[in-house]
């Protein structure tokens, strides 16, 4: 649990408790699955993907994992859709 997810000042984020508490302000056993997924998107490139500074291609990251959950069955179609249209939702 070691992946780097995000700066804040000079302090790095490591791992994805701390990831999910960085981006939403919540412990990660209360993310949502778009939440989820944005996560994962982050590993391939934290900066590039960073949903404070670049959050249309932080959603389409985020919108591609979903398709891959979706694809390999981890979530159903309403579920799918509904995860799409939900906003990136993290904290400022």
């Amino acid at each position: 649990n070691q992946v780097y997810l995000g700066q804040r000042g000079a302090q790095a984020i490591h791992g994805v408790a701390a990831g999910a508490e960085f981006w939403f302000g919540r412990d990660l056993k209360d993310l949502s699955t778009e939440q989820i997924a944005l996560l994962v998107g982050l590993v391939k490139g934290p900066s590039a993907y960073d949903a404070r500074r670049a959050p249309e291609r932080a959603r389409e990251r985020r919108d591609f994992v979903l398709g891959e959950m979706h694809e390999t069955g981890l979530i159903d179609d309403a579920e799918y859709k509904r995860a799409l249209a939900a906003p990136l939702g993290v904290t400022k």
